[in-house]
């Protein structure tokens, strides 16, 4: 069973989980890593390129000031919270 998501191709498949990928990202030239869904870095990409800002700017950005448990986290919860300000016709502040 599938589906359809309001903002476009976004497609939920119900009888699979969704496999988290290792991204390679560099934070203040130093590499690490993240592990998101497609789904999530996908529209992280797309936030960015929105905002006219590099992936790794943005990661910067929510690295210095995130609250949550590991950087990861706080991606999806910038994805979230950037969904949710879209789906109510505003914008997130480029201040993760």
């Amino acid at each position: 069973m599938r589906s359809l998501h309001p903002f476009g191709d976004f497609v939920l498949y119900h009888d699979m989980k969704p496999a988290l990928r290792k991204r390679s990202i560099k934070i203040r030239g130093r590499n690490t890593s993240v592990s998101l869904e497609d789904d999530f870095w996908n529209s992280f990409q797309e936030i960015a390129k929105r905002k006219k800002i590099s992936v790794s700017t943005l990661v910067e950005m929510i690295n210095k000031d995130h609250n949550q448990s590991n950087l990861s986290s706080a991606i999806r919860v910038y994805v979230f919270r950037d969904f949710c300000m879209r789906l109510n016709g505003q914008n997130l502040d480029i201040d993760a």
